[in-house]
């Protein structure tokens, strides 16, 4: 079941980069996926529970289509930088063949 989500939460992030669209991620601002969504700037983290940040960035978004478009494009150029088939192949040949 994890390994599930783990590919099913990926795949979701990976088609928004793929359609250069920003991304909105709620969950551990020291994980994975935020620490990418940062170091790349193609959009925002909150904190699970931060219900007034998660708000504030709505707005902030709503109201900065330019930045959306670069968060979005930031994405767009990391997907085909570093997760581009290849790269997907690989990950999944590493998955495959691990005991």
């Amino acid at each position: 079941a994890l390994l599930f989500y783990w590919c099913t939460f990926y795949i979701v992030i990976y088609r928004k980069f793929a359609v250069a669209r920003p991304i909105l991620f709620v969950g551990k601002k020291n994980g994975e996926v935020a620490n990418i969504i940062e170091k790349q700037n193609c959009g925002y983290m909150v904190a699970l529970g931060e219900d007034e940040e998660l708000a504030a960035k709505i707005v902030a978004m709503w109201k900065d289509n330019e930045k959306c478009k670069n968060f979005g494009l930031n994405g767009r150029k990391l997907l085909k930088k570093s997760y581009d088939r290849h790269h997907a192949l690989q990950g999944w040949r590493k998955i495959l063949l691990s005991p």
